[in-house]
């Protein structure tokens, strides 16, 4: 879920920069994040982009 904003703007997706990819996502990971991705999180990336199967 987007994180709010007190102007009502939201942010989905951010960018960040590490030296050592395994022990950020491990840190990330030990305090709840990222969220969970979703199972039906392809399905609905399929539906938005028009994509066929295959």
């Amino acid at each position: 879920m987007p994180a709010s904003t007190d102007s009502g703007k939201v942010s989905q997706d951010i960018a960040l920069a590490t030296d050592d990819i395994i022990s950020a996502s491990r840190r990330l990971r030990d305090t709840g994040r990222p969220s969970p991705v979703p199972d039906n999180c392809h399905e609905d990336l399929a539906a938005r982009l028009a994509v066929g199967p295959g």
